[in-house]
């Protein structure tokens, strides 16, 4: 496939025109800013562009106003092209900004991890995705959310949390934006609640692989064992 790069270093720019080579791709790299996400789509329109890898970080020297994460979610919706988010932040906060839209980005691979053979595989899953083949571990369930605290990210209201249909060890943060809901956000902000019901993917296989939609009040205290699934 004829494959963009979006990246704001040229030093990775390289490395991944090398892997997509590697996996049997021509690359074509955007080294110019990108001045909305309009002008991304109307670039990969432009190029012919069959596939997407988009780096997450790209505020750098002014190349985007947007994330990759974002990005990702915006070609997907208006192109439907096979597309792989890169990142090296994904066991920091930096996770945190991409579960924002992790529900529309199938596919996260760790600069780290980054091969020929996780390329493709990462294009398979994308294009499995897009034709309605959703694996279990991409499906939201309807679960309890216990609230653990609230904190500040730089400009970004945090919300630590343990999903205990997940893993009832380990807290794992997203933006309080999720909760659209303006009390139930008010209510969470304030640690009013400690309880919150949501749809999550509680059978993802890693904590970057969360997702978290649909917020809703939690039931009363004697009915939220329904909820848990605690008989």
């Amino acid at each position: 496939m004829l494959v963009a790069i979006v990246d704001d270093r040229a030093d990775d720019l390289l490395t991944l025109e090398g892997e997509l080579e590697e996996a049997g791709h021509q690359a074509i790299a955007r080294e110019m800013p990108l001045s909305s996400l309009d002008a991304l789509v109307d670039w990969l329109e432009s190029q012919g562009a069959e596939a997407l890898v988009c780096d997450q970080r790209l505020s750098a020297a002014h190349y985007a106003a947007f994330d990759g994460a974002e990005a990702v979610s915006h070609v997907l919706r208006r192109l439907r092209l096979p597309s792989v988010l890169v990142s090296s932040f994904i066991d920091t906060d930096g996770i945190s900004a991409i579960r924002r839209w992790r529900d529309r980005v199938p596919v996260l691979i760790g600069k780290a991890l980054l091969t020929p053979d996780a390329i493709n595989r990462g294009f398979e899953l994308c294009r499995s995705e897009l034709e309605g083949d959703i694996p279990p571990q991409r499906v939201p369930r309807r679960t309890g959310v216990h609230i653990e605290s609230v904190y500040r990210h730089g400009t970004d209201l945090m919300v630590e949390a343990i999903v205990p249909g997940w893993n009832p060890q380990s807290a794992v943060s997203f933006p309080i934006d999720l909760v659209t809901e303006e009390d139930l956000r008010l209510r969470v902000s304030d640690r009013a609640v400690d309880w919150v019901i949501a749809k999550v993917n509680v059978d993802a296989e890693s904590a970057d692989e969360l997702f978290f939609l649909d917020f809703e009040r939690a039931p009363d205290p004697a009915d939220l064992g329904v909820v848990l699934g605690i008989t």
